[in-house]
């Protein structure tokens, strides 16, 4: 059995998509430059838009990996350093 009530929601979601794309392809026509111009800022908008949230996390990945890096290496020096130089740089 078939929903009757999906019929005309399917239509109507069918013409209203179908009005927006023929009216998106006459302004295309009507003004290409512009339209260039809303695509490639629309892009780079999007480009930030997902670029900041892994950026920030890529930042805080690696700053953790390098604290990380640095401590083991600091405890591993720590034995082949003179204690009088540890003493120095401790204060």
């Amino acid at each position: 059995m078939r929903n009757s009530t999906a019929e005309p929601w399917t239509e109507q979601v069918s013409g209203t998509f179908h009005q927006v794309y023929e009216s998106s392809a006459d302004w295309v026509r009507e003004a290409p430059f512009s339209a260039i111009l809303v695509a490639f800022g629309a892009g780079v908008a999007l480009g930030f838009a997902v670029a900041a949230p892994l950026a920030d996390a890529l930042r805080d990945d690696r700053s953790t990996r390098w604290q990380k890096m640095a401590r083991r290496f600091g405890h591993r020096l720590e034995n082949y350093v003179p204690e009088s130089v540890s003493r120095h740089f401790s204060r």
